[in-house]
């Protein structure tokens, strides 16, 4: 029977609220910063307000022809076992900026983001004349924050990104064997109360990946979810399986429509919401896995097979996600936090 389909994909949308760090905010503080400069020495002790902590970055966009925006997310992650540190208590002011000289045409929103997010801050960079010209700014971005508690000022650093983004955790971490991508909301309601997704793909090593799931027909059965993608080896799973769907569907394989999650496993809502913990998960076979840098996801469907009207699902596709990595299947890192607007093209999700 006739099937059509329409894909539809994400763009990402700062969480929180706003909080830009103006020149202004950066002349009326009352004693200066401790600007750490770029050295060679690894034994330096790197000064930090909050005893305890230290602070962390991750780049969370690139500068595309597509999305002329950068961004990197920070937090002050625990010296015990580098979790986000709970800053309950602590009044604390995120700082960036861009040094004397800079392309003036480059603003700097600074977003802070709620509490179970896994950035405390996010500062995206937007305005330069192209994309090059933005990721030079990104290069050359300091960042830091200043801190007191109990009306006590504790201090501040100011430092230049690429220190921060070594102290990065996930940055010592060459590989992942397993990978999730969980769904928290769906823009609307999909038939069913489940979650639709047209199409996946993954990236590494700057390359999107060819797999063996998307050209399969529909077989039900758990066997499909068994394949390669690029040159690796995969077994597929999800948190709670459609009755006849499976995983494999989500890459456009199968029926297509990519139904992998139970009935009513979201709400009858707009938007609508997991009722618990919705996801699909990728385990690479062999060690020690791979490195992704970036997710490709289209979302939304429409079936005749399934709706004698074959109506389009155009609001049925994620509106927020995350993309989650593990060594072990047991300590979960969150890699990206994403809230989404849907679009009717294809989007790279960079890692």
């Amino acid at each position: 029977m006739q099937r059509l389909t329409r894909s539809y994909t994400i763009f990402l949308l700062a969480l929180g609220s706003l909080q830009a760090c103006t020149d202004q905010e950066f002349g009326s503080k009352e004693k200066e910063a401790v600007i750490l400069e770029e050295d060679d020495d690894d034994s330096v002790a790197i000064p930090q307000p909050i005893t305890g902590a230290y602070l962390s970055c991750r780049v969370i966009q690139e500068p595309t022809n597509d999305a002329n925006q950068a961004g990197v997310g920070c937090w002050l992650a625990s010296e015990t076992d580098d979790s986000k540190f709970q800053a309950d208590g602590y009044d604390i002011q995120w700082l960036a900026r861009l040094p004397e000289g800079s392309d003036d045409r480059v603003e700097i929103v600074s977003t802070v983001l709620a509490s179970d997010a896994p950035f405390h801050v996010t500062h995206r960079l937007s305005g330069a004349p192209n994309p090059a010209a933005l990721s030079t700014a990104l290069e050359s971005l300091w960042v830091g924050y200043r801190a007191s508690r109990d009306t006590r000022e504790l201090g501040e650093v100011l430092e230049p990104v690429s220190s921060s983004l070594e102290r990065d955790p996930s940055a010592r971490i060459p590989a992942f064997l397993q990978y999730r991508i969980r769904l928290t909301e769906m823009a609307a309601p999909c038939p069913n109360n489940t979650i639709g997704i047209e199409d996946l793909a993954l990236s590494w090593n700057g390359q999107e990946q060819a797999d063996s799931f998307s050209s399969l027909i529909d077989a039900s059965s758990v066997n499909a979810n068994q394949g390669t993608i690029g040159d690796q080896d995969v077994l597929l799973s999800s948190s709670n399986s459609f009755p006849g769907y499976f995983a494999y569907e989500a890459f456009g394989g199968g029926f297509g429509n990519g139904w992998w999650a139970e009935a009513d496993a979201m709400t009858a809502t707009t938007p609508s919401l997991a009722r618990s913990d919705v996801y699909i998960q990728f385990d690479f076979i062999d060690y020690p896995g791979i490195l992704l840098d970036g997710v490709y996801i289209d979302g939304g469907s429409s079936s005749a097979q399934l709706d004698s009207e074959a109506r389009d699902y155009s609001s049925c596709a994620p509106s927020a996600l995350q993309i989650l990595a593990s060594q072990d299947g047991e300590t979960w890192i969150t890699l990206r936090d994403i809230r989404s607007i849907v679009t009717n093209q294809r989007f790279r999700v960079p890692l």
